[in-house]
Formats: C-alpha cells, structure tokens, sequence
C-alpha cells in the first residue's frame, strides 16, 4: 500500500484538552479499553474522566489512529522538565492485534517524536517489555538506543 493510500484508509489523530470531548465517546473508550487490554493482557478499565483530567494538563497527549470510526490503536506522551533537561515520555503504545504489520504503530510513533521535536525536548524514553519483539524491532528501527539502567517502582496505592 502506498502513502496516499496508507493515509486514506487510517487517520492519525492527536487527542488534547481542546479535541478531547469530540473525541473521547463512549465508542472510543470501549475501543481505547479494548486495546489497552491487548497491551498490558490484564483487564484494565480506564475512565473516561480520569483520562479527560489528565489530557487537561497541558502535558500529556495522546494520539489515536482510526480505521473508520474504530479506533485501532494509540500512543500516549508525557512532557517532563527536571533540573538537568526536558523530556518526553512515550506510554501505552498498541495497536490492535488485526492490524499488527500495516505501519500504524510506525506512525503513531513518528508523530509522537513530532509531538516531542515541537516542545524542543532533550530526549524521549519509553519502555517495552521484552516479549513485544515486533515493537521493540520498530522502536530500533525510529533510531531508540537500549538503555543499560534500573527501572524502580513504588505502588503508591493498592489497586
């Protein structure tokens, strides 16, 4: 399939404060929850408001791709700035499983890194799992280096 094509059959949205209520439809939370459950194999409920307060924060966004009114996957950013730099984090990475090798997660993460280059970030991490081989090849592939660190978590809550 060529570009032209690519892009008419798929549409890449950016969802923020100011698009969120045309977008963010009891159809697109089901399709959201949907993959969400894909990526993490847990069943996973994400809240409607919950993900609306936080695309109110002038810091996080997502991006969404769309095969007619389906959404068949997403990407989320994260803006940081620390003492030393400016950052960005790219979360919640998937596409669904039938439309796994169409370029869509390429794209998603192209235009997430666009998002970044925008707010003049030093660097953009993510992190994946080892077992997602097809999208740890793609992120090489957009130029990500692995990093040698620890990865350290606190649950602030008990779910």
């Amino acid at each position: 399939m060529d570009k032209q094509e690519f892009y008419r059959k798929y549409k890449f949205t950016p969802v923020t404060g100011s698009n969120m209520n045309n977008i963010l439809d009891t159809r697109a939370m089901q399709d959201i929850n949907l993959l969400v459950n894909q990526l993490t194999g847990r069943k996973i409920k994400i809240d409607q408001s919950d993900l609306m307060a936080s695309l109110r924060h002038g810091d996080f966004a997502m991006l969404i791709a769309t095969y007619g009114a389906a959404i068949v996957g997403m990407g989320s950013i994260c803006f940081t700035t620390k003492i030393t730099s400016r950052g960005a984090e790219i979360n919640d990475m998937v596409v669904d499983e039938k439309y796994h090798g169409e370029g869509i997660g390429s794209e998603i993460l192209s235009q997430l890194i666009n998002l970044a280059s925008e707010r003049l970030v030093d660097e953009v991490n993510l992190t994946s799992r080892p077992e997602r081989e097809q999208a740890n090849r793609m992120y090489a592939k957009h130029g990500f280096k692995k990093r040698e660190t620890n990865v350290w978590r606190l649950k602030a809550c008990d779910d």
